[in-house]
């Protein structure tokens, strides 16, 4: 449709010039095609886009047309209503207008552009907890095609017109695992390509449909789904998956309910009734909180050999489009010896374990072992008569033997056989891969798990960075955004607030005169704003008594730095509440908000630190 935009009075059009703007990669025509603005004329201001003089009746139609990998995404200035698919944008402005503005200049015609990443996936099925893509929106498509997209199994860009990032191209065994849903009371496929063929009625084949599949073709005798696997059988042939439901099965005519992983084909060949198997990586919601950190079960990741998870996770940092297991690991790191030893310390007491591999046994069977269970860790191996253990592998390789990596094993003795113990030593080879050995991963605590909404930002915490100095916040937030981790908590996507930021901050709670400076002070004896910023959800880094009476108080580092002295010290915003029916009153008693300074290297678990990032 198109979208007419009529300027048909003075004070709504303020030129006779009508520059046109491209954001992105596309191109902007007009119906006339006097007023064409391409890419290129734009980037370099030609007057076609720089100028676009209007002269006499400006009465013209402009459409995008996005370049290739991208899309348009809207007009920024004028025609917010275009609708697709053309998304015209129409000005029709009377000369005598136009005459009466003559050289002076319309605010522009801005098209934003946008990478094109596909349409998403919505059209799935849920088995088992995992999400599958129907197999009949990639039909048409090579192996080798689905291959540039899904290298290493991991999908990432397009496929078919589909954004795929994120999504898991199927093994044998992953549509094994998936047909043997369906297929209880027959017996298991797997593992490795197998085929399972019954002439007999069955109600698992037309279970299968009966839950949503889309066939991939389909007759008045059949529906099938056919779809390609990432397992390759030769260099020219892979493996494809089918399952059949035939309405009339005829054992002499070969027509029966079918599940197989058995059949290949040609890598360079496309069928319009073969798919592609394809899954959603699950997030990884089973987990143990410590000590700061998540840590994910480590049996998730049985299996799995310690070269596997270097391929996503390489050094143990997990890419964004990481996949183990069918885990979506963005965001996840596989832990350090020292990470782990760090980890058992927390149940055996002290600093026992560590630095580097180490051990630790107890003095008997009924000690600290059935801490890590208790917790909730789950073992990955099955509970013998001597009790329970945990085992899994680490980042780190053995210094003395370049083929083997160190694992983490704790132990839960059941009876006086033995002690319980820990341990963390280089035993394993990198190609191994053992049902009863997983890995250990963790990430950091999500720092905005208790934040406090103001307006458009939510502010974490102060009271979770404290012990920490100016500069350690430094690190982690170099010109005041945030990466990485800071106390053991994920600051990545956060702002370090400068002290007019936490000025206004405090502001937003009716502090009156309002804060305007760096240094300054606002004194009440009795304020609204004090007790109401407390009632909002933050929380007290100091409470008890003073020089003035109990009072309830925050301090935290800004990222600004003292203007007096820059090098040395920093603003450290505060706020300070005394209490009503505590005493108090004017002067020292009042409540207090403002900003002091703090020498930077000071630290203390009194002193947090202010950051923010947007709620929206």
């Amino acid at each position: 449709m198109k979208n007419l935009f009529t300027l048909a009075l003075v004070t709504l059009i303020t030129a006779c010039s009508h520059p046109i703007e491209i954001e992105g990669e596309g191109d902007v025509m007009s119906a006339s095609g006097d007023r064409n603005c391409s890419l290129e004329d734009f980037q370099t201001a030609q007057d076609n886009c720089t100028k676009n003089y209007a002269i006499g009746a400006y009465e013209e139609t402009y459409t995008p047309i996005p370049r290739d990998g991208w899309k348009f995404d809207r007009w920024a200035t004028y025609c917010s209503t275009a609708t697709a698919p053309n998304y015209e944008c129409s000005f029709d402005v009377d000369a005598a207008t136009v005459r009466a503005v003559w050289g002076k200049t319309m605010p522009p015609l801005q098209a934003v552009f946008t990478v094109d990443n596909g349409l998403p996936i919505s059209n799935t099925v849920t088995v088992e907890g995992r999400e599958w893509a129907q197999v009949n929106i990639f039909t048409g498509i090579t192996w080798n095609e689905v291959d540039a997209a899904c290298s290493g199994e991991v999908c990432s860009g397009k496929l078919n017109g589909y954004n795929v990032t994120g999504w898991v191209w199927a093994s044998v065994d992953d549509v094994n695992n998936l047909f043997n849903s369906y297929l209880a009371e027959e017996g298991a496929l797997g593992p490795g390509p197998d085929r399972l063929s019954t002439f007999d009625p069955t109600t698992w084949a037309s279970e299968f449909y009966a839950d949503g599949w889309t066939p991939t073709e389909t007759s008045s005798s059949h529906n099938q789904v056919l779809g390609l696997l990432s397992t390759s059988h030769s260099t020219d042939y892979a493996y494809e998956a089918r399952i059949h439901d035939y309405f009339r099965n005829d054992p002499f005519n070969g027509s029966s309910d079918e599940a197989a992983t058995t059949y290949v084909k040609q890598k360079h060949e496309a069928e319009n009734w073969m798919g592609v198997w394809m899954y959603r990586a699950q997030a990884i919601t089973d987990t143990v909180s410590v000590a700061g950190r998540v840590w994910a079960q480590p049996d998730l990741f049985v299996d799995l050999s310690w070269n596997q998870i270097q391929v996503q996770c390489p050094s143990g940092i997990c890419s964004g489009i990481a996949v183990l297991n069918g885990y979506h690991m963005s965001g996840w790191k596989l832990a350090s010896v020292d990470d782990v030893n760090s980890l058992f310390n927390v149940y055996i007491g002290d600093d026992v374990m560590g630095p580097g591999p180490d051990s630790a046994y107890a003095s008997n069977w009924d000690s600290w072992g059935s801490l890590m269970f208790d917790e909730g860790f789950r073992l990955t191996e099955h509970e013998g008569s001597y009790g329970r253990a945990i085992e899994g592998l680490t980042a780190d390789e053995v210094a003395s033997d370049a083929n083997r990596v160190h694992v983490g094993v704790f132990v839960d003795y059941s009876s006086n056989e033995g002690s319980d113990s820990a341990r963390t030593y280089g035993s394993h080879g990198k190609d191994n891969a053992y049902g009863f050995t997983g890995a250990w991963f963790y990430r950091a605590v999500d720092l905005g798990v208790d934040a406090v909404r103001v307006g458009t930002n939510e502010w974490a915490q102060p009271d979770l960075l404290t012990n920490l100095s100016w500069h350690d916040v430094a690190e982690a937030c170099p010109d005041s955004v945030c990466t990485g981790t800071l106390n053991g908590f994920d600051v990545t996507g956060w702002t370090w607030a400068s002290v007019y930021q936490v000025n206004a901050l405090f502001n937003a709670y009716g502090v009156e005169p309002p804060l305007v400076g760096a240094g300054e002070f606002v004194s009440l004896g009795r304020s609204e704003w004090a007790p109401l910023f407390f009632s909002s959800g933050f929380r007290t880094m100091y409470e008890g008594g003073s020089e003035t009476g109990y009072v309830r108080e925050i301090v935290a580092w800004s990222s600004s730095s003292s203007v007096f002295d820059p090098e040395g010290a920093a603003y450290v915003p505060l706020i300070r509440y005394q209490p009503e029916e505590e005493g108090g009153g004017p002067g020292p008693g009042s409540d207090t908000v403002g900003s002091g300074e703090g020498l930077k290297w000071e630290k203390g678990p009194e002193l947090g630190v202010w950051l923010y990032r947007s709620a929206d």
